[in-house]
């Protein structure tokens, strides 16, 4: 894989893709902001998915296959997962099926839920990777295929593959 490029150039090229569509798009969060989702959720953003936030606070809508969750809906949907899984009682590891460095099978409080999907998935930044992980791993959690797994390794490098996914596709929105 080649170098990544900053999350501000990855923002840039998908602004000059989407034009007049991003004055949709929330603005940035503030850094207060940013830190009162930390202290919410207890833990420390990873730099790169902070930085991507402080330019865009999410999407706002369903873009393609993705919707960028905003902060206040990051911490929303972790409380609320978290309760879920609570609820369950211990997982049938028989039922998961999860690959790569990811601690599983069920929800895990150091998952941060980013980005949600047309289908039944989510797309979580793993806090809490096994040792061969990366922090801040993209992992998509597959409720309708009931699997866990590593999408790519840092949120810089999903954002990228986003831009460009968008910036090669003729119809970005459908």
């Amino acid at each position: 894989m080649g170098e990544v490029r900053s999350i501000a150039e990855t923002w840039s090229t998908t602004e000059q893709k989407l034009g007049s569509l991003m004055e949709w798009w929330p603005p940035g969060a503030s850094l207060d902001a940013i830190a009162e989702c930390e202290r919410a959720l207890g833990v420390t953003l990873p730099t790169d998915y902070a930085q991507s936030v402080a330019i865009h606070d999410g999407s706002g809508t369903l873009l393609g296959r993705y919707e960028l969750s905003s902060l206040d809906e990051v911490v929303r949907r972790a409380k609320v997962f978290e309760e879920i899984a609570a609820s369950l009682g211990p997982p049938s590891p028989d039922h998961i099926r999860v690959t790569g460095p990811v601690r599983g099978p069920r929800w895990n409080r150091m998952w941060l839920p980013v980005v949600r999907t047309a289908g039944a998935r989510s797309l979580v930044l793993d806090l809490d990777p096994l040792p061969a992980g990366n922090r801040g791993q993209v992992v998509e959690v597959s409720r309708e295929l009931n699997a866990v797994n590593i999408k790519t390794p840092s949120f810089a490098v999903w954002l990228e593959r986003f831009a460009d996914e968008l910036a090669t596709d003729e119809n970005p929105l459908f």
